[in-house]
């Protein structure tokens, strides 16, 4: 086989391979033997008819097939192991020629770009105390569910009430009756239940329909909620002495909070100020099916509810367009993030002990209430775990280097 290149970036490289009429012939007699035992030859036992008697029953055709096949996965086998390249996607394979003297491929393989990334002695990250008001807000409406009663009533139902309900999704072998209790106007439940259980009251039974499926609805019992106002009145019953004096505590236990949290993060947040900083080609393939991959995960999660994500998005004010967009940017630092990492493990020459990935193998063991003399550390699991390892210890390197900036200091 020769080849020769034809184009190579920081991220691409794309060559042409060629094999000749020897090459050829022999690929086909390698496919005769794995094609042989599927074929009957008059006179032979199956797979005991020499190439030249048995090759015209198995084809010419099929032969010259698998023969390519075969010239294909060797010759990028070898040129990748020559060039010393990881491919990041599925190479692309173009058949130039083939014919009985000879065979050319182009190939274009994707891989990620080596990147020199100078780490700072520090880190700044800055501790961001916007949103804090939500925050509060949010707790205080917490606390206003905590102190809000319950009560069933005899009567229609009415938005923000909660309505007990038994449901069966139809044509579902096997399916059971099920329990929920779910609060009206809150689009808690498939289809257009919110809009259709207003007005029912125990009792009544009703069909629920989203895009894939038909749900059976029973209505058990209605319940009232009385809901106390957020003032001081609600602060004592909380046991603070007003409502200014229950909203500085919770501000104060929120911003420990989430400076808590950062501190724990800070090793991650550090690398997430590198990645947005790094600038460096990426392989647009690879960009785009990761992107694909994610949207495509997202939408099965969303169906197995009933729920469309176009819905989703429409309920958010975003287009699919702009959704894949925000996708694509977070797959880019995810990559980029993921080149920072294996550049600090290379320079830092980061280890890790078959002792570590025994552990860690144990305590996932134990995690998962998994009997030990049970489980074995295959190679594929051992190097999973190294793999994850070496990242937890590269971003403790990072962690060492973060200080948080609190304010405008």
């Amino acid at each position: 086989m020769e080849y020769k290149i034809k184009e190579k970036t920081n991220t691409k490289i794309v060559f042409e391979t060629r094999n000749d009429k020897s090459e050829i012939e022999e690929a086909k007699r390698k496919a005769y033997k794995e094609l042989s035992n599927k074929v009957r030859v008059p006179g032979f036992r199956k797979g005991k008819a020499p190439y030249e008697i048995g090759a015209p029953f198995v084809g010419e055709g099929r032969l010259l097939e698998d023969a390519v096949d075969f010239l294909m996965r060797k010759d990028l086998e070898e040129v990748l192991e020559k060039e010393n390249i990881d491919p990041a996607s599925r190479p692309d394979v173009k058949l130039e020629k083939v014919d009985e003297n000879g065979l050319v491929l182009t190939f274009t393989v994707e891989f990620l770009p080596e990147v020199d990334v100078e780490i700072p002695e520090k880190i700044e990250i800055k501790f961001d105390k916007s949103g804090i008001d939500k925050e509060v807000e949010k707790k205080l409406k917490d606390l206003q569910n905590t102190f809000t009663e319950i009560k069933p009533v005899e009567r229609e139902v009415k938005e923000g009430d909660l309505v007990d309900v038994e449901y069966k999704i139809q044509n579902v072998k096997n399916a059971d009756w099920k329990n929920v209790s779910v609060e009206v106007g809150k689009k808690q439940f498939v289809g257009d239940f919110d809009e259709q259980v207003v007005g029912k009251k125990a009792g009544d039974e009703f069909e629920v329909k989203s895009e894939n499926m038909t749900v059976s609805v029973r209505i058990v019992a209605v319940k009232e909620k009385n809901v106390p106002e957020i003032d001081d009145n609600l602060a004592k019953d909380a046991g603070f002495e007003s409502l200014e004096d229950m909203k500085k505590s919770i501000e104060e236990e929120a911003l420990k909070n989430r400076k808590l949290q950062l501190e724990e993060e800070k090793g991650n947040e550090a690398l997430s100020i590198l990645a947005d900083k790094l600038e460096t080609d990426l392989p647009e393939k690879l960009i785009n099916e990761e992107t694909d991959s994610r949207i495509k995960d997202l939408e099965n999660r969303y169906m197995k509810y009933g729920v469309r994500m176009e819905d989703i998005l429409k309920s958010e004010g975003k287009t699919l367009d702009e959704f894949k967009e925000d996708v694509k940017k977070s797959v880019i630092k995810d990559i980029k993030k993921d080149l920072i990492l294996r550049d600090i493990i290379k320079k830092q020459n980061i280890k890790v002990t078959d002792e570590e990935i025994k552990e860690e193998f144990e305590r996932f063991l134990d995690g998962q209430n998994i009997d030990k003399k049970k489980a074995r550390l295959s190679d594929d699991a051992k190097r999973v775990i190294e793999d994850q390892l070496l990242r937890n210890k590269a971003i403790s390197f990072l962690k060492e280097r973060a200080i948080i900036k609190e304010g405008d200091d």
